[in-house]
């Protein structure tokens, strides 16, 4: 018999002499252990998840395809059912009156033409679509 088969045989006799009350309590105290565990998240500046981000981000600029694509693939191929989609857009709500194609949504920061315009005196109330 192996080591390891051993040590099971003998953790099973000394599980098998534990009383339903007892057995009980363990099967509770090793949940917790396990919620701690699965507790633990995973943060955005972890040195194992900034690695798997930049390795998406390069091999995504090689192909000339979006991160979320190879992520999706990636997933797919992990057999991870995942619904990744395409960031969206927040629709424009400010238009440059001179190019209407340049626009801004309101949200992050201010494009350059929209600077220029408001620096010239226009109010961003005159610039909304």
């Amino acid at each position: 018999m192996t080591e390891q088969a051993s040590k099971y045989n003998a953790s099973s006799n000394s599980l098998a002499k534990l009383t339903k009350e007892e057995l009980i309590k363990l099967i509770g105290a090793k949940d917790q252990e396990l919620d701690k565990l699965r507790g633990v998240t995973l943060l955005s500046t972890d040195p194992d998840i900034v690695a798997i981000r930049t390795t998406i981000t390069t091999l995504a600029r090689k192909k000339k395809v979006k991160s979320y694509e190879v992520l999706s693939v990636v997933a797919k191929a992990l057999k991870v059912k995942a619904d990744i989609q395409p960031p969206q857009r927040s629709p424009a709500k400010y238009a440059d009156p001179t190019n209407p194609r340049k626009t801004w949504s309101g949200k992050g920061a201010k494009p350059t033409w929209l600077k220029d315009i408001l620096g010239k005196g226009k109010k961003l109330d005159e610039l909304a679509i």
